[in-house]
């Protein structure tokens, strides 16, 4: 029979191993991140940011559209002409 130090060594071993093989893998907890937080996994380690909004998301979008006219979908550039 164990005595009651052993014991509870033992719970807190057995205890520590089932967090460790239950622990979910980073693309999991990149899927479960709540509305809001954005996410990627960069050199095995899971990094987090609040979504832009507001002001951040007009630029992101007006820049887009200045920057993205200039390059169309297929492949060919088009330059400003010099007339």
């Amino acid at each position: 029979m164990l005595d009651v130090v052993t014991s509870r060594r033992l719970t807190a071993v057995v205890t520590t191993a089932m967090q460790h093989a239950f622990k979910p893998s980073l693309y999991e907890q990149l899927e479960a991140l709540p509305e809001g937080l954005t996410g990627e996994i960069l050199n095995g380690q899971l990094h987090t940011q609040p979504r832009p909004t507001g002001p951040h998301t007009r630029a992101e979008t007006e820049l887009s559209i200045d920057i993205g006219s200039a390059y169309p979908r297929n492949g060919s550039l088009t330059l400003p002409s010099d007339s």
